[in-house]
This record gives structure tokens, C-alpha cells and sequence, in this order.
């Protein structure tokens, strides 16, 4: 892309504290159209560099530009028409309705009355509609489910039409579904409306399937790159390491590392049969094994155990365990 393409950079910044540095020598940018996912450990500063890069903090040192204008040279009225904002901070407007709320993303517009016209009118019901929530325009805040609470917020800050939306762990608190349809709104809405979102977020595996480019945040430097290459040059493996999980490039996500493997068989069968039969096995210690005395036959419903011209046939994955398990059986003991 392009330097037109480019809607904020950040060059030699340095974030933090007086009393403590977090990280120097900061480049980065945010191009239209993107989302940018931001990961790292907890305590690493993403919170901070966000806070930083809308100018709700100022920085030690270095530039950030939003539109080739220095963040520094704009008073908070300029800022509000370039930079929107969701936080993880709870609101508090129960008595307020969807509405309401998202009326509030047209404050940097109004006259000094805060009056709205019939444009502003139009602008939240579009933003409410590309959440959709159109069906809860009139409700209050209150009596929205903890995911429709987000969509209000994310309509917020689309109706606020800046270039640059950030948002700090958007799906914090939320279950599964919630999350991955966040995650999809966000996708979906900086393809349709060229605009930049850059999220701070802890689903990893989310932001793998999500991000244009992720932004990998450690104690000394930041990642930039897209999931694929990140992953594949072992940097998102290299900073979550653990001696309790480790990540799986071929899946692209998180798996345990269970016990150590005490025996082995060999499974036979559709690759994601196999993977799910071997996911049980591993945590009873049991491993895969080429030419492994013990021979594992995955068909759709039916699992055979072949040893030594002797089969057992079970109809599901736990029987199968719960076979090896057995500690009057001759395969194996849990020890």
C-alpha cells in the first residue's frame, strides 16, 4: 500500500511513565481498511500504547500522526473527528436508550447546544443498522445482553465517522459466540468503510483468524506482520512459551502439554479423526508411534484396536480410553 493509504503513524515514540519506561524507539502504522490486532502478555503495555496513540496519555517521547497531523497539535475537538474510542470501562447509562447513546458519537458535530439535525439523525440509524441492532433502537441500555452492550459501543464510535477506531479488549466478559461476532463485525466493517481499527485483545486464537496484521508486543520491541508470517517465523510461539501449553503451528492455536507419554500406539484414519482421537489419548499419557505393537483403525462411529490378530471395536472415543485404561488389560496401565 501506499503513503495515501496510510491513516496513522507513530515514529520513535517511546510510552510509559515518568516513574517507568514501558518501550522506545516505536514505528508503526495503520492503513484503511485494516484491522490490526494487538497481543501480548499481560503487563506488556498494550493498554498503555493504545491510551498513548488517541492522546488520552501522553507519550515520552517521539511523533504520532493521524491524516499527516500531529496528535500533539490538536485540541480534544479536532482529535474527537479522528479518533474514536471503545474502552473496557464499564458506562453507566442504564436510563439511556440505544439511541441515546449512539447520538452520542455525534458530539464533535453539533452546535453548541448539542442539538442533532436530521443528518446526525440518519448517520446513528445507519450505525445502529451495520451492528444490527435496528431492532433494539428504542431499548434501553439496560436491557441489552452484555455482546448488544458492545455493538452500542462499536455504533458509537462509527457514528463519531472517524478514520481511526480503537478499541481495547472489545471481547472481554463476552462467551464464545459474542466473541467471534464482535470479531467479525470488526472485520466486516473495516472492509465496507475504509476504516482502521486497531484492538488490544487476549483471544489469540481470534486474532489469528481475524488480523490483517498483528502487532506482537514484548518487553523490548513490537512484532508487526501478518498472523501467517509471525506464526510461521516462530515469533507468536517464541513470546507464549510455557511449560504448560505450547503452541501448535499447524492448527494455529494453544494445546496443553500433558503428562509424558508412558505408551504408544498408532492411529490409522481421516486426519481430523485421527487429531481427535490422539487429543483424548495424550491426556492419559498415551502418544502416537509408528509401527506401534498396538494398531488404532478411526472410522466414522468406530474405533478398532488391533494387537497381535486380536481387534476390539468401540463406538465412541471414551470407550476406547476407558479400554486402555483398564489396568486388568494387557495393553497398559495408568500409572
Amino acid at each position: 500500500m501506499g503513503n495515501q493509504q496510510i491513516v496513522l503513524s507513530a515514529n520513535q515514540l517511546c510510552i510509559g511513565y515518568k516513574q517507568r519506561k514501558l518501550l522506545d524507539n516505536i514505528h508503526i502504522e495503520l492503513q484503511k481498511g485494516e484491522v490490526v490486532c494487538l497481543i501480548g502478555k499481560n503487563g506488556c503495555g498494550k493498554s498503555t500504547l493504545i491510551r498513548t496513540l488517541c492522546g488520552l496519555q501522553p507519550s515520552l517521547s517521539g511523533s504520532i500522526c493521524i491524516n499527516n497531523q500531529s496528535i500533539y497539535q490538536l485540541n480534544h475537538h479536532q482529535k474527537a473527528q479522528l479518533i474514536s474510542v471503545v474502552l473496557t470501562d464499564k458506562v453507566q447509562a442504564d436510563s439511556l436508550t440505544v439511541f441515546e447513546i449512539v447520538s452520542l458519537g455525534r458530539y464533535p458535530y453539533t452546535n453548541w447546544m448539542g442539538s442533532i439535525t436530521d443528518e446526525d439523525k440518519n448517520s446513528i440509524s445507519d450505525a445502529i443498522a451495520l451492528v444490527h441492532l435496528e431492532h433494539k433502537t428504542h431499548e434501553l441500555y439496560a436491557k441489552l445482553s452484555d455482546g448488544e452492550k458492545q455493538r452500542v459501543m462499536i455504533a458509537k464510535a462509527l457514528t463519531q465517522d472517524t478514520p481511526v477506531i480503537f478499541l481495547d479488549e472489545p471481547t472481554a466478559h463476552l462467551d464464545l459466540p459474542n466473541r467471534m461476532e464482535i470479531m467479525a463485525l470488526l472485520q466486516k466493517l473495516a472492509k465496507n468503510t475504509e476504516k482502521a481499527i486497531l484492538l488490544s485483545t487476549h483471544e489469540l486464537d481470534l486474532a489469528l483468524q481475524t488480523a490483517d496484521r498483528l502487532w506482537l508486543m514484548d518487553e523490548q520491541r513490537i512484532f508487526v506482520g501478518t498472523p501467517e508470517d509471525l506464526v510461521l517465523n516462530g515469533i507468536v510461539e517464541q513470546n507464549f512459551q510455557s511449560n504448560l501449553f505450547q503452541f501448535n503451528r499447524k492448527h494455529g492455536n494453544f494445546c496443553m502439554k500433558h503428562q509424558s507419554m508412558t505408551h504408544f500406539v498408532e492411529v490409522h484414519g481421516d486426519t481430523y479423526l485421527v487429531y481427535w482421537t490422539m487429543r483424548a489419548l495424550n491426556r492419559h499419557g498415551i502418544g502416537q508411534q509408528k509401527n506401534a505393537p498396538i494398531q488404532v483403525y478411526v472410522e466414522k462411529d468406530k474405533w478398532i484396536i488391533s494387537k497381535e490378530n486380536v481387534k476390539n471395536e468401540f463406538s465412541s472415543i471414551e470407550n476406547l480410553v476407558n479400554h486402555l485404561k483398564l489396568k486388568n488389560n494387557l495393553y497398559f496401565c495408568v500409572k
